[in-house]
């Protein structure tokens, strides 16, 4: 699914006022969307047009949301 939403980003997102998002942005939107395709594109949609720092900011929130579920089905 990565090299198909890679081939997505360089046809459609990639444009002067876009972002191209990086390989593991685009894999934890996969995780994060379960694999849902569209879920992922409609996440890069709004991503390609965030600055590389807002960004950043994103996915460190993303990764702890992912720990805390981690940690809540070890709880369990």
């Amino acid at each position: 699914m990565t090299k198909a939403i890679k081939a997505l980003v360089a046809a459609e997102f990639v444009r002067n006022e876009s972002y191209a998002p990086t390989t593991e942005e685009i894999q934890q939107l996969i995780v994060v969307h379960d694999g849902d395709i569209r879920a992922v594109i409609n996440s890069l949609q709004f991503l390609c047009y965030l600055p590389l720092e807002t960004r950043e900011s994103y996915r460190a929130a993303a990764r702890k949301l992912e720990e805390d579920k981690y940690v809540d089905s070890e709880l369990k």
